[in-house]
């Protein structure tokens, strides 16, 4: 099939990008996205004119100009064939949409496009396009994003990066890119983390050697005794049946020898591509930590920063839900489009066209984030993720290879850098266009560890089997921040940022998204006694949001953390902070919001304090539901005021233990203006601040 007569005229290799202003992006609904232009729309506040300067550029090349056009083409063109189906999926999640009362009440039908089509380029500048739509020059919605690739064989190979996915994982083709991808980090990257990744390391305590026997049809489990060497690791799903794992009955004889059919599937695909690769060594840890040697296991787990970092690379079973799965399962290919194609220069071929979804293509970072897959759901593999020195991510769609210099797939998805890293300077809004590493940003959203608080927002939704993991799952990562830092890890926060730690704000609380864990985890004021979503968004400091700094009125006395076990980055037994702050007493408010009547969701509970308007402020609650709160003495501990005209006060709050006196624990944050919470006598040095113990 041939493209369209207007498709035939667009130069697919040098579209425009999106204009610059369209910085961000929002999903009003499932299915819809849209970039948004914060800079046109503080324009059109200050009445500037939308059609001059930056905001004069067009959006990209016009296509057609309505769903009838397009569909009238989408008979007899590829191209718009592709467009069509996802333009059919926008207006199915339109009119949803448009059902919704709250939806509808925040007008934001305002982002729903007018469907006259503009060609862009991807924003990971890969193969392919873009196609917006605009009704306001705020809001430009994404209607589609569509991805280029080839067979391997094509002449087009040597300029379009994507290959054509192949439904089996194990094919010589397939098998083939792998190992050129690894091939390619060692030889080619002279970044000096990837540089030296395949270097001979101390190998872990015990490893499985994968060469002792001469058949290959056995393998054993090898103490090293400080052995030099080069080993995989695996990061995997255990899943609810561990019928294969190391303990101190079973120890010897895996020392002598393991029949590999005996093994999970998992394993055995491990061990099949530890080979391939030319690797003796593999570690698994439910194989190479004895698991009911408490001593044992609380040793070898605090290790795992120096395990994954040292590996040659990590082997991520990314699909499987559990070890019996496997690695490799047959894989569905995407449903391509194809079309021949010929080049500025001449160069023709086959290309193949397929779909890639909105928010990945609004922000290709989602693509890094490989959310959708099992292993991304559990909590210890994030550590894992981000500790190993190289990934290689067995997808259920393709496979991810992730290192210091770039992560890639086999559909031609490239991006220099890396997301997921402990490293700062490796993070591809740090990284030079030529792959090195620029220093580190300084206008973060944060005051306060950016990168910390960025690794806590991928964790939290993170399950663990046991919840006293919550910590102990991320000591490998807290442990290789505190050898960067020389900073002081306590409970989950930082000692020389607490004052920015303590003011991470619990989100979804009212739908409850949040609970209490059933047995003691952290002190209240870390984000660790609570399970569900959180952020540290307190103190931003930078635009589009405040141009504010933010003054600290409370001042840090003393901290103390007493640990459970060993493991410095492990569980807890209790914490407190000693802290001096102004405390004002709060109060439910019971004036009703103007259009209480008419707004279509049951808004959260105000409290106001004495000096403070009548009305209150929101309140932002850790666990606890409105009608609770509403009968316990609470009080707002503030810690921080914006410096500006009319300042923002961010205040935790707090209720007293019982019998205790001074001693308080956390139960929620709040922010308040000048008005809300009035004038108090400690402004002006005319009362004393408190000293209290947060628990």
């Amino acid at each position: 099939m041939g493209l369209c007569t207007l498709c035939q005229t667009i130069d697919f290799e040098h579209l425009p990008s999106l204009p610059s202003h369209y910085e961000g992006y929002t999903k009003p609904w499932d299915g819809l996205l849209s970039f948004m232009s914060l800079r046109l729309n503080n324009a059109r506040k200050a009445d500037e004119s939308e059609n001059a300067g930056e905001f004069s550029q067009p959006l990209g090349i016009p296509h057609h100009q309505s769903i009838d056009e397009l569909k009238n083409a989408a008979d007899d063109c590829p191209i718009c064939s592709i467009i069509e189906r996802a333009v059919r999926q926008t207006l199915t999640a339109i009119a949803e949409a448009e059902q919704d009362e709250v939806f509808v009440y925040y007008n934001k039908q305002e982002r729903l496009p007018d469907f006259r089509l503009w060609l862009t380029r991807r924003r990971d500048k890969c193969d392919g396009f873009m196609v917006v739509s605009s009704r306001n020059p705020v809001y430009v919605c994404l209607l589609a994003a569509v991805g280029f690739c080839v067979e391997d064989a094509d002449p087009l190979s040597v300029y379009l990066k994507g290959r054509v996915i192949d439904e089996d994982p194990l094919s010589i083709l397939t098998l083939h890119r792998t190992l050129n991808w690894v091939h390619e980090c060692n030889n080619e990257h002279t970044t000096t983390r990837c540089s030296s990744v395949a270097d001979v390391k101390k190998l872990p305590l015990r490893v499985l050697d994968l060469e002792c026997d001469t058949a290959r049809s056995r393998i054993r489990l090898y103490e090293t005794n400080g052995a030099l060497g080069k080993y995989t690791a695996l990061s995997h799903v255990w899943g609810n049946h561990r019928h294969f794992t190391t303990t101190q009955a079973n120890i010897p004889g895996l020392k002598k020898g393991i029949t590999l059919d005996v093994l999970p599937r998992t394993f055995q695909d491990a061990v099949f591509l530890t080979r391939k690769l030319g690797i003796q060594y593999l570690w698994i840890d439910s194989l190479c930590i004895c698991q009911d040697d408490g001593p044992d296991w609380e040793r070898e787990s605090a290790k795992m920063a120096s395990i994954y970092a040292n590996a040659y690379i990590t082997i991520a079973a990314s699909a499987a839900k559990d070890d019996s799965e496997g690695l490799f399962s047959q894989r569905s290919r995407p449903n391509y489009v194809s079309f021949e194609y010929t080049r500025n220069n001449g160069l023709s071929g086959k290309v193949y066209a397929f779909l890639i979804p909105l928010e990945e293509a609004a922000w290709p970072g989602t693509i890094c984030e490989q959310d959708k897959e099992p292993l991304s759901s559990r909590g210890w593999t994030l550590q894992e993720r981000f500790l190993a020195s190289r990934v290689l991510h067995v997808g259920a769609k393709q496979l991810y290879f992730e290192c210091y210099s770039h992560f890639l797939s086999e559909d031609g998805f490239r991006i220099q850098g890396r997301f997921n890293s402990v490293h700062e300077d490796s993070h591809p809004s740090q990284v030079k266009a030529d792959g090195s590493g620029s220093e580190l940003l300084q206008n973060s959203n944060f005051r306060g560890p950016w990168l910390w608080y960025s690794i806590l927002s991928k964790y939290y939704s993170r399950k663990l089997t046991k919840e006293s993991d919550k910590l102990p799952a991320l000591s490998g990562i807290a442990q290789t921040f505190e050898e960067k830092t020389g900073d002081k890890y306590v409970a989950g926060l930082w000692r020389s940022t607490l004052v920015e730690g303590l003011l991470w704000q619990a989100l979804g609380t009212r739908r409850r998204a949040t609970s209490a864990p059933l047995q003691y985890r952290a002190p209240s004021w870390s984000w660790a006694s609570i399970d569900g979503p959180f952020a540290n968004i307190g103190l931003v400091s930078n635009e589009p949001f405040d141009r504010s700094s933010w003054i600290d009125i409370s001042t840090i006395l003393d901290c103390q953390v007493e640990l459970k076990g060993k493991n410095p980055y492990g569980e807890v037994k209790s914490g407190w902070i000693k802290i001096r702050a102004p405390i004002e007493p709060l109060s439910p408010s019971q004036e009703k919001e103007v259009d209480w009547e008419t707004v279509p969701h049951e808004r959260a509970l105000r409290m106001k304090t004495r000096a403070g308007k009548p009305y209150g402020t929101y309140c932002m609650f850790d666990t606890l539901d409105d009608e609770t709160a509403a009968q316990m003495p609470l009080c707002a501990l503030i810690l921080t005021r914006g410096d500006k005209e009319n300042p923002s006060y961010q205040a935790l709050i707090i209720t007293p233990t019982e019998g205790k006196p001074d001693q308080y624990r956390r139960v929620g944050k709040m922010i308040m203006d000048n008005e809300v919470l009035g004038v108090c006598d400690w402004m002006n040095g005319e009362a004393e601040l408190a000293t209290i113990v947060l628990v």
